[in-house]
């Protein structure tokens, strides 16, 4: 499969989406082995910087990378995140989701599916009736229905770029203070103030 997709784009059609999640097995496929620890550390890493910097440019809103992030936790198994086949499952429940981010599981799955439009989670072995469950072998490999992280896995080095960059698309190179500093060397001016009011008013 062949496809042209940065981060930010959006998936529109469920042929997109499917053609989209072909793509990333395949790049998945011819990804070098990676030690679990170091892909799970790196993920929360930059999770946590794209909510930081409000997306990063990435044209994806604060609340869904904090949603991602939350999902992230939920699927820490220390094993699926060398697993380039699946990548981690996520076989719960919306109101397991909806509990962690204390939103409803109406809101709650809107944002999932923004996420998969977004890219950023693709379905595992869909079920016809949409339910979602995971068994794990005696290797502990899973198996099931759900949704995969996988594209977290493939798309980590470009994810990683992206959260270099602020909304500007100006990178930071250092921190001071704790604050991060532009390249042209004036700090971020703080925006808790801003980011409380974006979540307030997010549309998902």
């Amino acid at each position: 499969a062949h496809l042209c997709f940065t981060i930010g784009d959006r998936l529109e059609t469920e042929q997109e989406k499917e053609n989209y999640a072909l793509w990333i097995r395949e790049r998945a496929s011819k990804m070098p082995n990676a030690r679990a620890d170091d892909m799970y550390k790196r993920a929360m890493n930059v999770l946590e910087r794209l909510q930081e910097h409000r997306g990063c440019a990435t044209s994806i809103s604060r609340t869904h990378w904090s949603a991602l992030e939350e999902i992230v936790k939920l699927l820490a198994h220390k094993d699926d995140w060398s697993n380039f086949d699946t990548g981690p499952i996520y076989g719960g429940s919306n109101a397991t989701i909806a509990d962690r981010l204390c939103l409803s599981v109406d809101r709650t799955k809107k944002i999932l599916r923004e996420l998969r439009r977004a890219g950023l989670l693709i379905f595992h072995q869909r079920h016809a009736n949409g339910r979602r469950w995971i068994r794990r072998q005696r290797d502990g490999t899973p198996v099931g229905h759900g949704f995969s992280l996988l594209p977290i896995m493939v798309l980590l080095d470009e994810l990683e770029g992206q959260s270099g960059r602020d909304g500007d698309g100006v990178g930071f190179v250092q921190r001071v203070n704790g604050r991060p500093v532009r390249r042209s060397g004036q700090p971020e001016p703080d925006l808790t103030l801003q980011h409380e009011q974006e979540e307030q008013f997010a549309v998902v």
